[in-house]
């Protein structure tokens, strides 16, 4: 049976980058003044910002800014074009000046990755919150044989394609059915997808695999005592007894209940 294996990239893959908050505050000036809107004279608290679209999509945050800045709707996809854009020359501009600050990747998620991509029956692919044009120039050059196709293409589901997690899920399962043409969804009998796993770090990305109705391994931390706590919470372990075999959460990818669970 063919297993579609999804991975989220900060905190999951790799450790957040907190230049990532720079390169975003950049892009959403230059995008705002080419469409002349002058957000300096708008009080902006970026740490809301993130904090309310966290977990979420670019495209998401994109749609925050345009009614905070209050962008006229018919610059709405201008503005969304140029905040891209900006981040993509954000990343450029600091490889070109050799301030670029690289991600730092956790060897659990290396060590995963380097197994699965060994079996036939496994289609890995990327789905993150990150614009697919800021990923590429992120990503770790040794992923890119795992996560790129014979195009030199990032193979996965991004920040721009839609709103939320839960749309960028379904988004996977159902363009991978049209890509790879012996791969099925295979049902329980609650109609969860026993087939597709999402392996990501967030609560946010949990609901949004059980909203999806996909497996998930969560990797909630990496410390062993943070996962034991986490596990301990009267609603978590409600959630847990009610998908005990759909949710693995771990706080190592090397662990070996993790490949068990990716092959029950």
């Amino acid at each position: 049976m063919k297993k579609l294996i999804l991975f989220d990239h900060d905190g999951t893959i790799c450790k957040s980058n907190e230049n990532a908050y720079d390169s975003m505050t950049y892009a959403a000036e230059q995008a705002a003044k080419n469409v002349r809107i002058n957000i300096k004279k708008i009080e902006v608290d970026w740490s809301k910002v993130f904090n309310e679209t966290r977990g979420t999509t670019e495209k998401n945050l994109v749609h925050y800014l345009v009614y905070l800045f209050h962008i006229p709707l018919d610059k709405f996809s201008e503005f969304e074009r140029l905040y891209y854009l900006s981040r993509e020359a954000w990343y450029k501009n600091m490889k070109k000046y050799k301030e670029f600050v690289y991600d730092l990747y956790y060897p659990d998620a290396e060590m995963l990755i380097d197994k699965l991509k060994k079996d036939q029956d496994h289609i890995l692919r990327l789905v993150t919150g990150n614009p697919s044009n800021v990923l590429n120039l992120r990503i770790a050059n040794y992923l890119r044989s795992t996560f790129e196709d014979s195009n030199g293409k990032l193979r996965g589901y991004f920040g721009e394609s839609a709103y939320s997690r839960v749309e960028l899920l379904n988004l996977a399962v159902s363009s991978i059915q049209k890509e790879v043409i012996d791969f099925k969804p295979e049902y329980d009998d609650k109609d969860y997808i026993k087939n597709v796993y999402y392996i990501a770090d967030s609560r946010s990305d949990l609901f949004a695999a059980l909203y999806a109705k996909v497996r998930m391994i969560w990797v909630a931390s990496r410390s062993l005592q943070e996962v034991k706590d986490i596990e301990s919470e009267d609603a978590m372990g409600y959630i847990l007894k009610m998908h005990k075999s759909r949710i693995l959460i771990t706080n190592n990818l090397e662990d070996e209940d993790v490949l068990k669970f990716l092959e029950s």
